[in-house]
Order: structure tokens, then C-alpha cells, then sequence
């Protein structure tokens, strides 16, 4: 009796065993598939336009949400989960849309679209990653004081929501990815 406890003891462990591995092996998958999958170009496109309204430059900022759209449009996204691919168009279709607008706007109207579209950017990162280093940037005066945060390719400050008129107005919060 001792013998038959024992041997089924062992095989649940056994069996306990090999779906920890199974999970842990899932696990590896994904982190590879996320490596596979390039967030290069969006990015670029926002920072592009991080730069373009921090320098003042509506025209710049125009070209930027029309590379936007143009790095939406081209995205791969044949390497994405189903539950990824599902998050991934949320974020396209606001982006798209505030891109858009970005394209149409005078200065102040880009930048109201800009802090949206900062959000987007966030949740695509915390969705795909990046391949570089990104740096959160906070300017606690945008809006009335109420703040406002951007992403940034460098580590410093160079403040979209009020350009040259407070170009280092801000911190950097943190380092994502």
C-alpha cells in the first residue's frame, strides 16, 4: 500500500513538474516573439514629433504624423498573438486618428493631440517593447499645472508642450525598457 502511495505521489510530482517547464518554455516563447516584433518605426515617428513641437516647427510636426501614419500602415503585424494583435488595433486606430489630426492642426491643437497620443505610444511599449531605451518625461506646468508627460529618445528634457518658451521646463521620471 506504502508502495502504490508513494508512486502516485511521485507521478503527480512528476506531472507538476513538466507543466511548470511547459509554462516556464510558453513564457521563453513569448519573450522571443516580442523580440521579433518592431516598434522601430512608430517611434520614430514619435519622436520626430516630440522634437518638431519642442523646436516649434508646425511644418515638421505635420511631416511627423504623416511618417506616423505611414509606419501604422506598414507595421508587421503577422507575429502577433491574438490577444496581442487585439490591444495593438485599439492603440493603431486612436494613434492613426490623432496622427491625423497632428497632419491638419496649428501648433496648439498638435500638442493637445500629442499628450493623447503619448498615451498610445505608452501602451504600445508596455504591449511590444522597444528596441531602444525610452525615458518618460514629466512637465508638471502643462495644463494649467495640472502636468503632463511625453516620451522621449534622450535623456533630458526638451519640453514639447511649450517649446522654446520653457524648452527644459520638466524632469525625467523614468527609464522604460
Amino acid at each position: 500500500m506504502k508502495k502504490v502511495i508513494y508512486v502516485l505521489m511521485l507521478a503527480l510530482f512528476i506531472n507538476a513538474c513538466k507543466a511548470e517547464n511547459k509554462k516556464s518554455d510558453n513564457s521563453e516563447v513569448k519573450s522571443e516573439q516580442k523580440k521579433e516584433i518592431t516598434t522601430k518605426n512608430i517611434l520614430k515617428s514619435y519622436f520626430e514629433l516630440q522634437k518638431a513641437l519642442a523646436d516649434d516647427k508646425n511644418d515638421l510636426a505635420k511631416k511627423a504624423g504623416e511618417n506616423m501614419l505611414a509606419a501604422f500602415s506598414s507595421f508587421d503585424m503577422s507575429k502577433l498573438s491574438h490577444a496581442q494583435h487585439t490591444e495593438y488595433m485599439d492603440i493603431a486606430e486612436s494613434s492613426k486618428e490623432h496622427a491625423s489630426h497632428i497632419m491638419e492642426s496649428d501648433i496648439t491643437h498638435q500638442r493637445e493631440h500629442f499628450e493623447m497620443l503619448t498615451k498610445d505610444m505608452a501602451d504600445l511599449i508596455a504591449l511590444l517593447g522597444a528596441e531602444q531605451k525610452v525615458y518618460q518625461v514629466y512637465c508638471p506646468m502643462y495644463k494649467n499645472n495640472q502636468g503632463g508627460t511625453w516620451l522621449s529618445e534622450i535623456d533630458e528634457v526638451d519640453n514639447p508642450y511649450f517649446g522654446h518658451r520653457m524648452k527644459k521646463c520638466g524632469s525625467v521620471q523614468k527609464t522604460i525598457n
